[in-house]
């Protein structure tokens, strides 16, 4: 029969003490400071690969202290964002944000070869107070706001800033704000802004 000193009975208790505290510092800074998400599929390419990348995800880029005045930094044109997924709150999607509270967005901003217009080509839309108009950078292939509208900004879960693995490599490639691919913003015609019931 095996006795347990005094004294080893205290390394165990303080040791598994430590053990505890690293797992909660690790889990809080990957939840509230920085963590990597990984991004697979075609709805960002070329932005991100479509056989899978990871990115820096920062949760809290978009969160300020309620001192003096200060409020919430929300998300800007061009930021890439993750964000719960409309279709399945079970998953999360890395998109680019197009539209803002106030902003005027086509629902349907690309256009077929063959000339066809689709339902939503040509009508546009007034992004809602406290939500954000998010679309694939690949608009051919991407589920975004074009199919489920927009996205509460509670539904964002933070900012991308860089693409950290690439095609098996680690890799440091600031994501910045782009929306060149999309070409010049039409312009709605008078009168042609329906409003969107949620």
């Amino acid at each position: 029969m095996a006795f347990i000193r005094p004294g080893m009975m205290t390394q165990y208790r303080f040791m598994a003490g430590v053990t505890i505290k690293i797992f909660a510092a690790f889990h809080v800074f990957n939840e509230a400071v920085a963590s990597s998400q990984p991004c697979a599929g075609w709805s960002m390419y070329p932005t991100l690969d479509a056989t899978g990348d990871a990115v820096l995800l920062l949760p809290m880029a978009y969160w300020r202290p309620k001192i003096w005045g200060m409020s919430n930094k929300r998300p800007e044109r061009g930021d890439l964002v993750v964000t719960t997924n409309m279709n399945n709150p079970a998953y999360t999607v890395c998109k680019r944000v197009i539209g803002i509270e106030g902003d005027v967005v086509e629902i349907e901003p690309t256009r077929s070869v063959d000339g066809s217009k689709s339902w939503a080509q040509g009508r546009f839309l007034r992004v809602p107070k406290g939500h954000i108009w998010i679309v694939g950078d690949n608009l051919s292939n991407s589920t975004d706001s074009r199919d489920y509208g927009p996205v509460p900004i509670a539904m964002v879960k933070g900012k991308v800033t860089h693409r950290i693995w690439h095609r098996g490599w680690l890799d440091w490639t600031t994501l910045g704000p782009n929306m060149s691919y999309l070409g010049p913003s039409p312009v709605p015609p008078p009168g042609s802004v329906q409003p969107r019931p949620l």
